[in-house]
This record gives C-alpha cells, sequence and structure tokens, in this order.
C-alpha cells in the first residue's frame, strides 16, 4: 500500500507534500539552533550586579527560541539544505 496523498489535479498532494516537507525541516532546524543556543548559555557564567530574575530567564529562553526560528527560516540556513536533500531523495525513491 502506498502512502495516502490529498489533493487534486494531475500530481495530487505533491505540493502539500512538499511544503509539509518544509516545515518539518524548519522545526527540526530550530529545535537543533535551540539546543545550541541553550548550550552556549550554559557556558556564560552567572553572577554580576543583579542576580538574574526568574522573568529573565524566560525572556532568554523565548528570545533563543525566537532567535533559533528567524535562523531556521533563513536562506541557506540548514533546513533550506535538509529539504533539497530530502525532497531530492524523496523525488528518486
Amino acid at each position: 500500500m502506498t502512502g495516502i496523498r490529498i489533493g487534486s489535479g494531475p500530481n495530487p498532494g505533491l505540493k502539500d507534500d512538499r511544503q509539509a516537507l518544509k516545515v518539518a525541516c524548519e522545526e527540526f532546524s530550530a529545535i537543533f539552533w535551540g539546543q545550541v543556543f541553550a548550550g552556549l548559555r550554559q557556558t556564560v557564567p552567572e553572577g554580576g550586579l543583579f542576580p538574574e530574575s526568574a522573568g529573565e530567564r524566560i525572556f532568554k529562553s523565548m528570545l533563543d527560541t525566537e532567535y533559533a526560528r528567524v535562523i531556521a527560516r533563513s536562506e541557506g540556513s540548514l533546513a533550506q539544505i535538509m529539504f533539497q536533500q530530502l525532497a531530492r531523495s524523496n523525488r528518486e525513491g
């Protein structure tokens, strides 16, 4: 049994499949970059004039998440390279 395709036209589901693959690659890339940023934050020593509040930690985490999403959607990103490779192998297989 082959995969279920949703859509209409000569190649039903092709556009939807490619869009789903692109979104999955961007999400994977964003998670990857989020982990990189979290690791980098751990290398910065704590301390300073004022102690870090819970709100500041949450803000930094949200900011890192947004940076990761922007990087994942950027031209020439890991997500774009993954998408091109997976889309090509999907056509061949």
